[in-house]
């Protein structure tokens, strides 16, 4: 009977090596704000900075959306092409979701895409109550290159 004790070890030390651990990736301070009024304009902002220790310095990102029900128009800008970001479904009654990230950015001397979620709280508290906003850190929980 051969072990595969040995081998296991060897694996874990190959493996172990080659992985970077979720605080190596970054994350992203992250500010958002969603506007549902009752005549259905809508409006999205995000701004969001994402922070790694490979970088010289950190890549500020700012998107905006606007529906215009009027003319039935969708307007989408982001400062950083390969940003996007979801909301999770948010709404005045779901008000606790899921946002996720994602961006390409120089790594280790190559182009690699990060992602990340975090559960959020969006509070509609202020004004009419049609207008919500969250933010906080959103760790990249995984990269693909």
């Amino acid at each position: 009977m051969h072990s595969i004790l040995p081998f296991l070890a060897v694996l874990s030390v190959v493996s172990g090596a080659a992985m970077k651990t979720r605080a190596d990736m970054g994350y992203w301070d992250y500010k958002a704000s969603v506007s549902f009024p009752a005549s259905a304009y809508t409006t999205y902002t995000v701004d969001a900075t994402y922070h790694n220790s490979e970088l010289e310095e950190p890549v500020e990102i700012h998107c905006t959306y606007t529906y215009d029900p009027k003319d039935q128009t969708e307007t989408a800008e982001c400062s950083e092409p390969s940003f996007s970001y979801d909301f999770g479904g948010v709404s005045m009654s779901h008000t606790t979701t899921n946002n996720s990230l994602k961006q390409t950015v120089p790594l280790n001397g190559e182009q690699v895409t990060v992602f990340g979620t975090s559960e959020l709280k969006w509070d509609f508290s202020g004004g009419s109550g049609r207008s919500g906003h969250t933010e906080g850190k959103i760790d990249v929980t995984s990269a693909i290159a």
